[in-house]
């Protein structure tokens, strides 16, 4: 009976020793990295990008100075896109007035995961481009990967 304790003792002592690292979502974007919450484009100063619950939320500001902190998913465009961000390819099923566009590609996180890239490639009437997208609150001159 000894025995058997010594070795169940052994036993758990194994197995909490193992290493408990996390397992990327995505190969190149560690765990902590997430695609929820507020976001600027690089190109657009009037557009804001809101990712919450697996929804896309679009809002526009009219202003000449946007106080995007206070804009929520209640002040988005109603075209609402679903999304899905599986590996390192984020998909995109955006509402329009046509009907649903697949937009998305290849992601890639930079900077910290301040910096998003999105590689479009023929999902949106046949275009190819890249977006940038960065946190809100986060200076896209302080990327310089």
């Amino acid at each position: 009976m000894k025995n058997i304790t010594i070795i169940l003792i052994l036993i758990s002592f194994v197995f909490a020793c193992q290493d408990e690292t996390e397992t990327p979502t995505q190969s190149n974007i560690p765990a902590s990295y997430s695609i929820e919450g507020k976001w600027r484009l690089r190109d657009a100063d009037n557009q804001l990008y809101i990712f919450q619950d697996g929804k896309k939320y679009t809002i526009y500001c009219r202003e000449e100075v946007c106080n995007w902190d206070t804009f929520t998913i209640a002040s988005a465009s109603p075209n609402v896109g679903t999304y899905t961000f599986e590996n390192d390819t984020l998909t995109i099923n955006q509402q329009g007035p046509g009907g649903v566009s697949k937009l998305g590609g290849l992601a890639t996180y930079k900077c910290d995961g301040n910096v998003l890239t999105i590689e479009h490639k023929n999902l949106h009437m046949g275009s190819e481009y890249d977006e940038v997208i960065y946190r809100l609150g986060y200076k896209l001159e302080d990327c310089t990967e």
